[in-house]
């Protein structure tokens, strides 16, 4: 059921370069399926803009957003809400108003494969930390794209349950001293990584990389029904 209310910032986290995770407070009873989102905007003010959650729906009481607090020039900022939520601090109040979308998980299936890039990976998250609350028996797979090592989100968390989920770690712009894969989430680093074709496919980044990851699935005859994408600018 859809709701607004208003909620308090209750921590900020600095996740990466131009990064936050925005812990909200709300109200126990607020429910929502792991990869949906939310409107937020200030109390009183019009100006609105969707965030996915990246809490899992088990975490009652808060949620979390992660964010990159984006640029713009000055004669622009009226325009635009992210900018100004690098501004505030704990305490602060916005408005919620959701949930909203989807781009939700399909608990039947069995094996699971997640292709996130930057942000990307905010509601992707919620659909992995929810199966990991829940105890759920499934095979995931996570392959996360980043410009550099120090733009990976949820670093330490990622480490953490790497022993319980497969991960891929794909970096862009860094050919430095690191143990991850490079380049972007292709054919050859899909095809090298997929452990089992019958699963369902969930891409969440910018466009362009939803773009190219979707027609890379579409090339290894992946077929269209077992993908599912969630587009950001």
């Amino acid at each position: 059921m859809i709701t607004q209310f208003n909620s308090k910032i209750l921590e900020i986290i600095e996740e990466a370069p131009e990064v936050k995770t925005i812990v909200l407070e709300c109200p126990q009873d607020f429910t929502f399926i792991a990869g949906q989102f939310i409107m937020l905007s200030f109390p009183g003010e019009k100006l609105a803009k969707a965030y996915s959650i990246a809490s899992s729906p088990f975490k009652k009481g808060k949620i979390e957003l992660t964010i990159r607090i984006e640029q713009y020039p000055e004669e622009e900022l009226p325009k635009h809400l992210t900018p100004r939520l690098g501004n505030i601090g704990e305490g602060a109040e916005l408005t919620i108003k959701g949930p909203y979308g989807k781009f939700t998980l399909d608990e039947t299936k069995d094996n699971l494969c997640f292709l996130a890039a930057g942000t990307g990976i905010a509601p992707l998250m919620s659909m992995i930390r929810y199966c990991l609350d829940k105890n759920l028996k499934k095979n995931i797979t996570l392959i996360n794209s980043n410009k550099t090592p120090e733009h990976i989100i949820y670093k330490e968390e990622l480490a953490a349950i790497k022993n319980k989920i497969q991960m891929i770690q794909t970096i862009t712009r860094s050919a430095g001293n690191h143990n991850h894969h490079n380049g972007r989430i292709d054919k050859p680093l899909l095809e090298s990584s997929i452990k089992n074709k019958e699963a369902m496919f969930y891409i969440c980044g910018p466009n362009e990389m939803v773009k190219q990851a979707k027609q890379a699935l579409q090339e290894l005859m992946i077929p269209q029904e077992q993908v599912h994408v969630e587009l950001w600018g």
